[in-house]
């Protein structure tokens, strides 16, 4: 099973200060290897739906390695990033200008509440709703970022996922305060939960894109 990419994400009330850890740390090693494998798993997925794909936007980007790495290989595409760090988006932005990613743009935003008005053909939001304390309501909202015939995709905490951050939170303090939310079991979701909230049955993105599907880290497709 791939490790959950820990980083910067869209939350109401910060329990970690994101700004100043990436005043401090790059991004870990591990973090922007993940970043790259969503990069190419998005690409698989798009191929083999055959969707066309104008515009992709990224809630809770992080340093962004995802969608600089599509940026760079699907030109015609309009990637945005969107995140409650300001750092995270400074830093970015400066990264899209010195490698001149016209297709790229960075925004300021919170989870639940954005205040974004556009649609895109795919919303992606990984290693985020972790650290969203309402995150059906932050569901509903990305959903209604998608555009018809679009995508939905996002990963989220359940039950076996609580059990694991509890397991590792014995050995390691940092992860009790970053997963606090995670271990209290207040922000934990299924597949049934997600149903009954946007009306309609997630997939399984673990099996659109060819990989075993994990219990500890789900992530679902869900079409519009």
């Amino acid at each position: 099973m791939e490790p959950l990419q820990y980083s910067v994400n869209c939350v109401e009330s910060d329990c970690w200060d994101w700004d100043s850890y990436y005043e401090k740390h790059p991004p870990p090693r591990n973090q922007v290897q993940s970043g790259k494998r969503v990069a190419r798993r998005i690409e698989r997925f798009i191929e083999s739906k055959g969707l066309t794909a104008n515009s992709i936007a990224d809630v809770g980007c992080g340093p962004a390695t995802t969608i600089f790495d599509l940026a760079r290989r699907m030109p015609r595409c309009d990637f945005r990033g969107y995140d409650s760090s300001r750092t995270i988006l400074r830093m970015n932005r400066q990264k899209a200008e010195k490698l001149g990613l016209d297709n790229l743009h960075f925004h300021f935003t919170k989870l639940p509440a954005m205040a974004v008005r556009r649609r895109f053909s795919i919303v992606m939001c990984i290693a985020t709703l972790h650290y969203v304390e309402d995150p059906r309501r932050a569901i509903r909202r990305l959903y209604s970022m998608v555009e018809p015939g679009g995508c939905l995709v996002f990963n989220y905490p359940n039950r076996a996922h609580r059990a694991a951050v509890i397991r590792e939170a014995e050995h390691d303090p940092v992860v009790t305060r970053r997963f606090e939310l995670v271990i209290r079991g207040g922000n934990l979701l299924s597949y049934s939960g997600i149903e009954r909230k946007l009306g309609r049955r997630p997939r399984s993105f673990w099996l659109a894109v060819g990989e075993p599907a994990s219990r500890v880290n789900p992530c679902v497709v869900i079409a519009k």
